[in-house]
């Protein structure tokens, strides 16, 4: 799950693994991944890797991936949730 440290990220992941999935969470801030993976863990009897990854550079998606594939064996479930905020007026963001 790109995006997963915290707002809905976290939530989604804390929700998957109170259900008994193993959920890989990736994020760009390496604080944030530690201070989510107690919060993930302790939601259920799933398990969860934290993987700090930026999902604009591909070789960062691709080492997530493959440490997501090594840890867990596959990857079935993919939840593209990262995003940015850019808070201005219309006019300004062309």
């Amino acid at each position: 799950m790109t995006g997963g440290s915290r707002g809905i990220g976290l939530a989604i992941a804390r929700a998957l693994v109170a259900e008994g999935v193993q959920v890989a969470v990736t994020g760009r801030n390496a604080a944030h991944l530690s201070a989510a993976r107690p919060r993930i863990e302790s939601a259920g009897p799933g398990s969860v890797e934290t993987l700090q990854a930026d999902v604009r550079r591909y070789a960062e998606v691709e080492r997530a991936v493959a440490a997501t594939v090594a840890r867990f064996g596959g990857l079935d479930i993919l939840i593209n949730n990262a995003g940015i905020g850019i808070f201005a007026e219309v006019a300004e963001m062309t």
